[in-house]
């Protein structure tokens, strides 16, 4: 069973292993002597990013971040995200992100083990600033990828070419 996580962090950032066309992506946070890394899609990356954008701006918070935040080593994935949540918690002025570990079907159809099944999930409270950070980071590293077809918007080959473009049929 992987590990979960519940704690205020301290460090909270996204970051890439590899060369574009052939990242992988992270989720960082540490706090309380733990560091969790936690592997998720290029997609779920930019998705929390943007949502948290939005955030900042529909409750008017500072947008005071820092201009990027790196990975802390070492950078081995304690498992990989399935789902992620946000909420906003008034009482604290905090951004909560709850992620949930991916279901691995092997483990949903091992019922004989007492808690198979269950998903790890981690909870991290985090502040505006570190937010408007991981905005920033997250925005730099979408940028940092493939550029896109100018026809149907996908990620180039790796030697620019249009591979598999609908738009080239």
């Amino acid at each position: 069973m992987n590990p979960s996580f519940d704690f205020t962090a301290d460090h909270f950032t996204a970051g890439t292993v590899g060369e574009p066309g052939d990242r992988t992506f992270f989720l960082q946070a540490a706090g309380d002597g733990k560091l969790a890394t936690l592997k998720l899609e290029k997609q779920q990356a930019g998705a929390l990013g943007e949502y948290f954008a939005q955030l900042l701006d529909e409750l008017d918070l500072p947008d005071d971040g820092n201009d990027f935040e790196s990975l802390r080593t070492p950078i081995e994935p304690d498992w990989v995200v399935g789902s992620l949540e946000i909420r906003w918690d008034t009482d604290n002025g905090q951004m909560v992100v709850v992620a949930e570990e991916i279901e691995d079907i092997e483990d949903i159809e091992d019922i004989e083990d007492e808690g198979a099944g269950d998903p790890a999930r981690a909870v991290f409270r985090v502040t505006p600033t570190q937010v408007s950070t991981f905005c920033s980071t997250v925005e730099h590293l979408m940028a940092g990828g493939r550029p896109p077809c100018p026809f149907c918007g996908r990620p180039k080959a790796p030697d620019e070419s249009c591979w598999g473009c609908p738009a080239m049929n």
